[in-house]
């Protein structure tokens, strides 16, 4: 929901996610499910925190992906 409602003027939220992918269990299926209306920006997010080495869950970068994949 945060990086949903992310704007220039609320940029706190992108570290609020990231502080989320590095101290909490999250579950993936649900993330997933809820990021499908905003696939890019989950999509960033994950990519950014995977390459500062927080744990990320690939399969679920990959369905992201196919969300977002024009049919």
């Amino acid at each position: 929901m945060k990086l949903a409602a992310f704007r220039e003027d609320t940029a706190r939220q992108w570290y609020d996610c990231l502080a989320l992918i590095e101290n909490v269990e999250l579950d993936w299926d649900y993330l997933v499910r809820r990021a499908a209306r905003r696939p890019y920006r989950v999509l960033s997010l994950l990519v950014y925190a995977a390459g500062e080495g927080l744990p990320v869950s690939w399969s679920a970068v990959e369905r992201l992906v196919e969300v977002g994949r024009p049919s």
